[in-house]
């Protein structure tokens, strides 16, 4: 996905740097403001964007969490909720962005930031995200209302890199989300066997 401000064992550790903080926009009383270059980082904030329309954000929570799956070392910086308007010409877009034909004029999709770091030594080949599940019971997969800039991304031994993933909310679903289950996918081995690394994950919660 490009601009419009989408970047990106069976065992799971999760660890908070600091205690999440979250707003809304029904909290907010300052106006709505525009944001030309960059990324949307306060509740009312809003961009145009050509391929989507007009993206104002919603809601956001800042928690650095750091997931451990296998050889790679997962941090969640933030997570968000965009509320997009957006004409025909962009709900075609979307809807071929998130599989789905149930997308309004107005809808809502939720963002989970990743910075992606290998601690193996040798490259490392993520099959992304393999569901998203909101505290409402919303199921996201690459099926139907997910989109993962995570998947068959090569990260080499060590490196990091920053992606995301994005999911399709339901219709008036937006203000009931308050947390997630995401559970990551099989990582291979980046070489000419493609070995297995690390299997499916257990499901992380990630809250706002």
């Amino acid at each position: 996905m490009n601009a419009c401000s989408l970047y990106h064992e069976m065992g799971i550790k999760n660890e908070a740097a600091s205690t999440p903080t979250s707003e809304t926009v029904e909290s907010l009383s300052a106006k709505n403001k525009e944001v030309g270059n960059g990324l949307l980082l306060k509740v009312g904030e809003w961009k145009n964007d050509t391929n989507f329309g007009k993206l104002t954000l919603y809601k956001i929570t800042t928690l650095h969490q750091i997931i451990t799956h296998g050889p790679l070392e997962i941090t969640t910086p933030d997570m968000k909720i965009f509320e997009v308007e957006a004409n025909q010409t962009q709900l075609n877009y979307a809807s071929g962005i998130f599989n789905s034909n149930d997308i309004t004029s107005t809808y809502y999709y939720i963002q989970i930031a990743m910075s992606v770091k290998s601690t193996s030594d040798q490259p490392a080949l993520p099959q992304g995200v393999s569901t998203v599940v909101t505290s409402i019971g919303q199921q996201m997969d690459s099926t139907m209302d997910l989109y993962d800039s995570f998947i068959g991304q090569a990260i080499a031994a060590g490196a990091t890199k920053d992606t995301n993933v994005v999911g399709l909310i339901k219709a008036n679903d937006q203000e009931k989300v308050s947390s997630v289950k995401i559970t990551f996918a099989e990582v291979y081995s980046d070489n000419s066997n493609y070995s297995s690394l690390v299997g499916n994950s257990n499901p992380a919660d990630i809250n706002f």
